[in-house]
């Protein structure tokens, strides 16, 4: 898998070398990293919501 993720992320900088789009590429790498930490905050949310009230329904026990 590591071997994987080496080959596209040098293939992505390669073509963006060749095709003289390195700013662009910077710019794209940097919204990927905000979009993925926005989407891990938000799901990390929503497993807390969840586990909380997975937790109240133990406690007044209306779960089995």
């Amino acid at each position: 898998m590591n071997v994987l993720v080496i080959v596209l992320y040098s293939s992505c900088l390669l073509c963006a070398v060749l095709t003289g789009r390195i700013a662009e590429a910077g710019l794209s790498v940097m919204e990927g990293a905000k979009a993925a930490i926005e989407f891990a905050i938000s799901i990390g949310g929503a497993l807390c919501f969840w586990s909380a009230a997975s937790e109240l329904m133990e406690v007044c026990g209306a779960s089995a």
